[in-house]
C-alpha cells in the first residue's frame, strides 16, 4: 500500500512539475542555426509583393542577442542599417518583428496594445484568421492591430532570411527588399 501511494504521489509531482514548465519561444537548436551571414540582393520594389525591380548585391550579418532577440545588419552599396528584432516561432518558419521603439514608431502603438485582430502570416496584409496556438499566432493577436504589416523572417528549411526595409522617398513610400541565403 506504501509503495502504492508513494508511486501515486511521485507520479504527481512529476505531472506538476511538468505543467509548470514554460516553453522557451525556440529551441536552443533552432537559435545557432540561423546565426550568420547571409549573402544575396536588394530588390527595389513598389510594394511587398513586388518581385521586380533593380538589385543590388548585399549581406546580411545575424548575431542572437538571447533565445528571442537578434541584432540584424545589412549592407550593400549605398544602404547600411541596423536593427534589433524580436523572433517568433511558426513551424519551420520564424518570423521576425521590431521592438521598442522602432515598434511604436512604425505602428503608433506598443507591443501588448493591439487589438486582438492580429495581421495574417508573415509579410503583408491582414485577416482575422490569426492561429493562437503558435507563438507567431499570439504575438499577431496580442501586439498588432488588423492591417499591421510584417516585414521578413528566417525560412529553416532554405536556410534564407527575407527582410523589406520600408522607405520614403518623398510622399512615396518603396521597399528595399533584401532575399540572402546563409553563407
Amino acid at each position: 500500500m506504501k509503495s502504492k501511494l508513494g508511486m501515486i504521489a511521485a507520479i504527481a509531482i512529476i505531472a506538476f512539475a511538468a505543467c509548470e514548465k514554460e516553453t522557451p519561444i525556440i529551441e536552443e537548436t533552432d537559435n545557432t542555426s540561423i546565426e550568420g551571414t547571409y549573402v544575396g540582393n536588394f530588390v527595389n520594389n513598389k510594394t511587398l509583393k513586388s518581385t521586380e525591380g533593380d538589385t543590388i548585391d548585399a549581406t546580411a550579418v545575424i548575431t542572437m542577442m538571447d533565445s528571442t532577440l537578434i541584432e540584424f545588419h545589412c549592407y550593400g552599396s549605398n544602404f547600411d542599417s541596423t536593427l534589433m528584432l524580436n523572433l517568433f516561432d511558426d513551424d519551420d518558419t520564424l518570423y521576425v518583428c521590431l521592438t521598442d521603439e522602432d515598434f511604436e514608431h512604425e505602428y503608433g502603438h506598443m507591443m501588448g496594445q493591439g487589438n486582438g485582430m492580429g495581421n495574417g502570416m508573415g509579410m503583408g496584409g491582414g485577416h482575422m484568421n490569426t492561429d493562437t496556438t503558435n507563438q507567431w499566432g499570439h504575438h499577431l493577436y496580442d501586439d498588432h492591430a488588423y492591417g499591421d504589416e510584417h516585414f521578413g523572417g528566417f525560412n529553416r528549411m532554405e536556410h534564407t532570411f527575407d527582410y523589406s526595409f520600408r522607405m520614403m522617398e518623398g510622399d512615396s513610400t518603396y521597399y528595399f527588399h533584401f532575399h540572402g541565403i546563409k553563407n
